[in-house]
């Protein structure tokens, strides 16, 4: 379904899409991970003034955008990596192992049997999969919102270390 006034950009926003989903198949692929979390959004009136909060809903186009944005970003990051050139890098360092810990300890104790490699250093990649084999069951919120807390804060940097939370090598805001 094209929204009235946009039907001229029905193809290439088809195609966009299409390309959008190749790249957050291939970010996955490689670590990429998604915190489900839930956005509130305040409503005001034409005074500016609050009347509701409520969830916001992150759509197919937001998730476009993010996608391309993304690419964007670790292609000119990689660029200027690669190419000794200084650059600020937005980077994000593994999760504190203690905090991990007591997090897997938590999951455990819930009677979550996680199934992987237990005790190893933490990647993207296993985070990513502990959320999946935990998506279905009935505290998954939780257990997400506690997955977010054991991360470290993405902070800048002339230093490139990757973006953990992306599963990326190379990573800036430009």
């Amino acid at each position: 379904i094209v929204p009235e006034g946009y039907e001229e950009f029905a193809d290439n926003l088809r195609l966009m899409k299409e390309l959008a989903d190749i790249l957050r198949k291939m970010k996955i692929a490689r670590g990429y991970i998604e915190f489900e979390s839930t956005e509130a959004k305040i409503l005001v009136d034409e005074k500016d003034r609050p009347t509701d909060i409520v969830l916001r809903y992150q759509g197919a186009g937001e998730n476009l955008i993010e996608d391309f944005m993304i690419a964007a970003n670790e292609t000119v990051a990689e660029y200027n990596y690669y190419r000794n050139l200084p650059s600020i890098y937005r980077v994000h360092s593994e999760p504190d192992q203690i905090r991990w810990r007591k997090f897997i300890e938590f999951i455990n104790l819930h009677g979550h049997k996680i199934v992987g490699k237990k005790g190893k250093k933490v990647t993207a990649k296993f985070l990513q999969d502990i959320l999946k084999q935990l998506a279905d069951c009935d505290d998954a919120k939780i257990l997400n919102d506690l997955a977010i807390r054991t991360q470290a804060k993405a902070i800048y940097s002339e230093e490139n270390i990757g973006h953990f939370g992306l599963g990326s090598n190379c990573y800036a805001h430009f």
